[in-house]
């Protein structure tokens, strides 16, 4: 496949400016024209096929899941459930 690969983004741990020259900041009132957020890149062939085997996989595993999240709700009712109401005076509801 012939696919276009993005140039690497180069950061700098540099806060004390020894290592190169320090340039002005620009105020945020004159750049009406900067754009918010990344690069979106799209590819010169169009959309890409997915794998399909991956597709299978989490078409298998999604309910499961779903299925899993359900139980452990379930679970975490009945432990708070267990715990007993405290009540006025600290006496956890025990009567004599």
């Amino acid at each position: 496949m012939n696919l276009p690969v993005p140039d690497p983004i180069l950061l700098t741990n540099s806060h004390d400016g020894l290592d190169g020259p320090t340039y002005k900041k620009r105020r945020l009132d004159d750049c009406e024209e900067a754009f918010q957020g990344t690069k979106v890149f799209v590819m010169p062939n169009g959309m890409l096929k997915s794998n399909q085997q991956l597709v299978d996989i989490i078409e298998k595993v999604k309910p499961e899941i779903r299925l899993l999240i359900e139980k452990c709700n379930t679970v975490k009712m009945w432990v708070q459930l267990l715990i007993p109401r405290i009540e006025d005076g600290n006496n956890f509801g025990v009567s004599i």
